[in-house]
């Protein structure tokens, strides 16, 4: 089997943790991005690119590469342009999608076939509207056969990139800033690790067909964290006091909150059926260990 992936993305808070991963792996990758960041892996080969435009992802159709990552796939417009550079030429596409993804009005938790294709609303707004429009793409490209996998991460942690929420989270308890949090104390949060996150993509690209007899799987620890606890927990582990203001939802605007107020809680009992590995791995002790990098 061929050892060669291409990752759309690639210098993100996923693509940089899996591009290092495949590199250790002794994988070749080749990372197609705009390239606006410094490509911190001179081993990689990057195409630059933009995926919004047709005539740019035109630079792929000679790449040969077993397996395809998409970790940046917001444009739904161009998806199908690029099934069809790969169709015949891959054995599995792995396209990150979100949790953002379902709609309202359902129980919890979520299961993965509550999604579909005739879902207009996201419970976290507008922004994952465009991912819901990338997965009626990808739903038909499975139904005709595509090797596509999606995942559906939870809230991503991940101990360096500058612009995560427990980065911004230890800035306001640093600056002493308020730390906004819905009045109803019903917001629960769910994480993956970025390292777990990666672990499933490799093992979905070195095992197509075992994943392939599902669309899509959620991807989640069990744990299920009070948004309260969480945030008072990280306050512990730095020893800071945090100035907590609950917000009425009805008054107060998504922008006010470090992590969305709506309730999404999801099981992921399809993907512990094929992943053979751990996903809980956030203990007090590693959530310590990773917020000593980013103090």
């Amino acid at each position: 089997m061929s050892k060669k992936v291409l990752i759309l993305g690639g210098t993100g808070i996923l693509g940089r943790v899996l591009c290092n991963y495949l590199l250790n792996a002794n994988y070749e990758v080749v990372m197609f991005n705009r390239g606006l960041h410094k490509n911190v892996h001179e081993q990689a080969v990057v195409i630059k690119g933009d995926r919004r435009k047709k005539v740019e992802i035109e630079k792929l159709k000679d790449i040969q590469v077993n397996a395809v990552i998409d970790t940046m796939g917001w444009y739904s417009e161009t998806l199908n342009t690029i099934f069809e550079l790969f169709t015949g030429k891959i054995c599995s596409y792995v396209f990150i999608s979100s949790l953002g993804v379902y709609g309202r009005g359902r129980d919890l938790p979520y299961q993965e076939a509550e999604w579909t294709p005739i879902h207009e609303e996201s419970r976290l707004g507008e922004l994952y509207i465009q991912k819901i429009a990338c997965e009626k793409v990808c739903k038909l490209a499975y139904e005709h056969g595509f090797p596509i996998t999606v995942l559906r991460p939870a809230y991503l942690f991940t101990d360096f990139m500058p612009f995560t929420r427990e980065k911004t989270l230890l800035d306001c308890l640093l600056r002493k800033r308020k730390i906004y949090v819905p009045d109803n104390k019903k917001s629960v949060l769910q994480f993956i690790s970025t390292t777990k996150l990666v672990e499933v993509c490799v093992d979905i690209i070195k095992n197509p067909t075992r994943y392939q007899r599902n669309y899509s799987y959620n991807i989640a620890e069990t744990k299920k964290w009070d948004m309260e606890e969480w945030i008072f927990m990280i306050a512990e582990l730095v020893d800071i006091s945090p100035r907590i203001e609950r917000v009425s939802l009805v008054s107060g605007s998504n922008k006010e909150f470090l992590y969305y107020p709506e309730n999404i809680t999801v099981n992921c009992d399809n993907l512990r059926q094929v992943f053979q590995g751990e996903l809980d791995v956030m203990t007090r002790d590693y959530v310590r260990k990773l917020l000593v990098e980013l103090i």
